[in-house]
């Protein structure tokens, strides 16, 4: 009987730590996007979320371009700063945006900021260019 009773407290411990390790499961986010470049324009991807942990974030960015052979270029932005009309943003990366074919970037680390965008520009000329992004998020243990 001692023995059925040690069993049952085992398998209840067992049980009981498998259910709460199931519900602390770690946040994850992924947004992906396609937009445009056309001429003098600008494109801002905000990132839909606020950080209140680190995060491990990987940020894929493709510019294909369409047509015209002038520069542009892509920041990834970071900020501390409440969502406001008047929040400095803080540039870690920067993309050029070159050519007539295709520019590539990956940017991974970690992410301590509140919040985190994309911030693409082409200053001049008449050129199109197509964006595509991939990002993903995931918060540190």
């Amino acid at each position: 009987m001692k023995q059925l009773l040690i069993l049952f407290l085992f398998s209840a411990a067992f049980l009981l730590g498998s259910a709460i390790e199931a519900t602390a499961q770690r946040y994850f986010e992924e947004v992906s996007d396609v937009d445009s470049l056309v001429n003098q324009d600008t494109v801002i991807l905000n990132f839909a979320y606020t950080f209140k942990r680190p995060f491990y974030y990987s940020v894929q960015i493709q510019a294909d371009s369409v047509s015209g052979a002038n520069a542009g270029t892509a920041y990834l932005q970071f900020s501390n700063d409440k969502a406001t009309s008047n929040t400095k943003w803080h540039t870690a990366q920067t993309m050029t945006i070159d050519g007539t074919g295709s520019d590539y970037a990956l940017y991974e680390g970690i992410l301590y900021a509140r919040r985190a965008r994309l911030y693409f520009i082409s200053p001049s000329g008449t050129r199109r260019v197509n964006l595509y992004t991939f990002a993903s998020f995931k918060q540190l243990p």
